[in-house]
């Protein structure tokens, strides 16, 4: 009987002592991974919403004999953007564009830690074809900015601390 104690007893010794050291791994790990994001991707990561340009259509207006504008042609790039105001959008499309893109938009604060996780498991362990890489509209606006667009850890981390700074920074309607 006392040695069954004891057997149990080394046996909990044993499973604390490699929970512990497995806990310190982590630890270490996680702080070195934060190292490496402020050191390395910190620096890379600014964004200036208010100086970004958008390639919008432009158009050019004449002026008749009675001093009415007319408008006499568009020019755009490659895309034919026209800026449209948030009130000038309907509703049910706003609230359609949310519910297909990002169904927790109100809910987070520029990442998705849920669909980010998924993503992040399915990247390593694919167990589902077409399984979005868990961007929100915030990460995908700042791929748009930013115009990277490279398959990367690298890139997605820099997207989240982006995301979260603007999150921050301005607010959903912005």
């Amino acid at each position: 009987m006392a040695v069954k104690k004891r057997t149990k007893k080394r046996l909990l010794l044993v499973l604390a002592t490699v929970l512990l050291v497995a806990l310190m791994c982590a630890a270490i790990c996680a702080a070195t991974f934060a190292i490496y994001i402020n050191k390395y991707l910190r620096s890379e990561i600014d964004i200036d919403l208010s100086s970004y340009r958008l390639n919008l259509t432009s158009f050019i207006y004449t002026v008749d004999a009675e001093g009415n504008e007319i408008l006499s042609d568009t020019l755009h790039g490659g895309e034919n953007r026209v800026w449209v105001n948030l009130e000038d959008i309907p509703d049910d499309l706003q609230i359609a564009f949310i519910s297909i893109e990002d169904s927790r938009f109100y809910l987070h604060n520029g990442v998705d830690w849920k669909r980010t996780m998924g993503a992040a498991l399915n990247f390593f362990v694919p167990f589902r074809k077409g399984y979005g890489g868990g961007s929100t509209i915030t990460q995908q606006l700042i791929k748009n900015l930013t115009g990277e667009d490279e398959t990367s850890v690298k890139r997605k981390i820099r997207e989240i601390i982006r995301a979260t700074e603007r999150e921050e920074e301005y607010g959903k309607e912005d």
